[in-house]
């Protein structure tokens, strides 16, 4: 097997697991789907997006949400973001916007969604703390990402591999301290040799 072969092994195998992670978080989301929902870094193109992965495999229940609230600081061409069609099917919202400074009230969203992108940022603690501002008391707070296997590959190789181009990949201790101070409790978790995926809910009124 050449170099380039055994690169698309390890993104096609990167790919199954990262799939993995979203079904067993969707089928446990399913039942809180409803009311307002906020989902972080939206704008890229729609088949990518976790809203959409959700739509597509029936494991969002479109006729219990109220809206659908896709944030990004840009918007690709062919993301829901972009296209009006796909805004008039489902209950769509796209908002530009920073997710450090999201430009909401507080304690508006049922259920907040971090899909595969903390580690795109680099300000971790102001994006957290802007999410679980905007989420409701008693509310849910999923936040997934895709890099755990990176530091295990020769910088050469794993430069190549999905994961790669993160700024900075999310500190659990650290995470487990941020959950604790706001008062998020831990209520499901899967993980996996790449993904992984975290629901908290929010028990403080902050």
């Amino acid at each position: 097997m050449t170099p380039n072969e055994q690169i698309q092994a390890v993104r096609q195998h990167q790919q199954h697991l990262i799939r993995a992670v979203r079904i067993a978080l969707g089928r446990y989301l399913h039942h809180f789907m409803k009311g307002h929902v906020l989902s972080v870094g939206e704008g890229v193109p729609w088949s990518n997006t976790y809203v959409a992965f959700c739509l597509h495999h029936d494991l969002l229940p479109v006729e219990k949400v109220e809206s659908i609230t896709l944030v990004d600081v840009c918007a690709w061409k062919g993301s829901a973001m972009d296209d009006v069609l796909l805004r008039q099917k489902y209950p769509l919202v796209p908002v530009l916007a920073d997710a450090s400074h999201l430009p909401f009230e507080s304690k508006v969203f049922t259920l907040s969604l971090l899909p595969f992108i903390v580690g795109h940022s680099e300000e971790h603690f102001g994006v957290l703390l802007e999410v679980v501002r905007c989420t409701c008391r008693d509310g849910l707070i999923m936040i997934a990402d895709h890099d755990l296997d990176i530091p295990l590959y020769k910088p050469e190789f794993a430069s190549k591999l999905l994961g790669s181009n993160h700024t900075r990949n999310i500190d659990f201790t650290w995470l487990k301290w941020f959950a604790n101070e706001h008062d998020m409790c831990e209520i499901f978790r899967c993980f996996n040799d790449h993904a992984w995926g975290i629901v908290f809910r929010k028990i403080s009124t902050l």
